[in-house]
C-alpha cells in the first residue's frame, strides 16, 4: 500500500505492508519450514515525469523464518530487522482504463537486529 503525494517534477509517500517468509528444506525429513510473517515501512521520493522517474526509497523491513520440527514440539523462529535503500528506475505505461508501471534497480541494507 502506498500514498502518493505529487508537486511538478517531484513527488514523495509513504509505503508499507506485510512480508512473508519461507523457507524450503530437503535436508531432514523431520523439518518443516512454515511462513513467518513480517512488515515493511517506509518513505519514497519521486524525482521525474509521469513516463520516467528516479525513485529512492528508505525502508524498515523484517524477513526471517520458522522452522518447525515435525517429530517433536521444537520450533526455531528467526527475525531480521533490516534498513534498506533501495534506487530504483521506474517506467510508466499509461493506458486509458489502467497504468503499469516497472521498477528496476539496487539496493542496500543494514541489519539493525536480530532476535
Amino acid at each position: 500500500m502506498s500514498i502518493f503525494i505529487t508537486q511538478a517534477q517531484f513527488g514523495w509517500g509513504v509505503k508499507g505492508g506485510l512480508t512473508m517468509g519461507r523457507v524450503n528444506l530437503n535436508l531432514d525429513d523431520n523439518l518443516s519450514g512454515q511462513y513467518n510473517l513480517g512488515g515493511h515501512a517506509g518513505v519514497f521520493c519521486r524525482i521525474g515525469d509521469k513516463m520516467i522517474a528516479f525513485q529512492p526509497e528508505l525502508m524498515f523491513i523484517q524477513k526471517g523464518v520458522y522452522i518447525n520440527d515435525v517429530k517433536s514440539d521444537d520450533y526455531s523462529q528467526t527475525t531480521l530487522n533490516y534498513l534498506e535503500l533501495p534506487i530504483l528506475a521506474r517506467a510508466s505505461l499509461n493506458l486509458k482504463a489502467v497504468e503499469i508501471y516497472f521498477n528496476a534497480g539496487a539496493y542496500g541494507s543494514y541489519l539493525l537486529s536480530s532476535k
